[in-house]
């Protein structure tokens, strides 16, 4: 991506043993925001509207799960934020590819009681999959 901030991580992911180049999940309407595609053991995020490569995830393959280890995310859409990319990756890869209904991260920075800013970000963000939201995330981040 385009001005980037490199973050390492251990997202680990359920994984079926099939592994196949190419796109993986492409966005059926407006509302899904978002196309994956796999590449030489890499993982491309780019929004579906604009064709905008925004995250791209190294990837590890075994044969019961995948694993990101690092991410390259475009530094405007995580805020510049180490925390922030790797939870946006584990909503974006759980809600897209694993169809999972989970809360979508909010970045430090909007206030708990803006729920206006809330719900306009995430709808930004993540389309209709953003059904809710949570400031509680896996790396026990604390809002302002």
């Amino acid at each position: 991506p385009d001005d980037y901030i490199t973050v390492d991580c251990n997202l680990e992911f359920p994984f079926n043993g099939n592994h196949n180049e190419g796109p993986i999940f492409r966005a059926r309407e407006m509302e899904d925001k978002w196309d994956f595609s796999v590449y030489e053991n890499k993982l491309y995020l780019s929004r579906s509207w604009t064709g905008h490569l925004l995250h791209v995830a190294e990837l590890e393959f075994t044969g019961t799960h995948v694993v990101i280890k690092r991410i390259y995310s475009n530094k405007d859409t995580v805020y510049s934020d180490a925390d922030y990319a790797v939870e946006n990756m584990f909503f974006l890869v759980k809600s897209h590819l694993g169809g999972e209904m989970v809360p979508f991260p909010i970045p430090l920075g909007i206030e708990k009681k803006s729920r206006k800013d809330i719900a306009l970000m995430g709808f930004n963000s993540y389309g209709h999959r953003a059904q809710f939201a949570s400031f509680e995330t896996k790396q026990e981040r604390t809002s302002p």
